[in-house]
């Protein structure tokens, strides 16, 4: 296993409310984090494909993971950004601690559930790409393997409606784009800036076009 060691995400909850929001910018190296685990875990993948009990789509493997042109190192999330944490069924709570720990919002899933949620609105990568960095994320977290097999088979086979973003989440990454444009002195910082962040590029021109009020 590498020595690659992340910093930890700046977030802080928001109150009366089960939303949480990341202070400053954030970014993840992606690359990195399946460097870290991907060849730590790869003769236990091979194992388990050789059993095939799944049906759906393999889990996630090397191969799959820098054979995808969609990944090209990090991810920039902006101070700012508000997400619900891990999403994790009712149900699961009641399952013993020693087959799965954890609860809907656990702050110990906080840097995966970040980058995850960042991912679904901005399309930055396919959904398969940003599922399989969320699995390794969670490892980082400390989950384990079978925690993380089950985190990552949830939004891979549950998370299609959450990755046709609603009206109401683009309404919100339309506002959250405004928001980090106002920050900027100009349209060319604010153009790199929004660039940086990988906003859809019609939105960055909807800024653009918005002359949003100079700091």
């Amino acid at each position: 296993m590498t020595d690659f060691n992340p910093t930890r995400p700046n977030i802080e909850s928001i109150h009366d409310s089960s939303l949480f929001k990341l202070r400053e910018d954030y970014v993840v190296d992606c690359v990195e984090f399946a460097k870290k685990w991907v060849d730590h875990l790869s003769s236990i993948i091979e194992e388990e494909k050789r059993d095939n009990h799944m049906n759906r789509r393999e889990r996630p493997t090397k191969h799959d993971y820098f054979g995808s042109n969609t990944i090209d190192g990090t991810i920039v999330i902006p101070g700012g950004f508000e997400f619900n944490g891990a999403s994790i069924p009712n149900w699961a709570e009641l399952v013993p601690d020693f087959i799965f720990r954890y609860t809907s919002g656990d702050a110990r899933l906080h840097m995966a559930a970040l980058a995850h949620d960042w991912l679904y609105y901005t399309h930055r990568f396919t959904k398969n790409a940003a599922d399989d960095l969320l699995f390794y994320m969670v490892k980082e977290c400390g989950a384990r393997r079978n925690e993380a097999w089950f985190m990552w088979d949830a939004c891979q086979n549950h998370g299609r409606k959450s990755w046709k973003n609603t009206r109401k989440d683009s309404a919100y990454i339309i506002q959250l784009c405004m928001e980090v444009a106002s920050r900027c002195e100009n349209d060319e910082d604010i153009d790199g800036k929004l660039r940086r962040y990988a906003f859809q590029e019609d939105l960055i021109n909807t800024v653009l076009d918005s002359k949003p009020v100079q700091c």
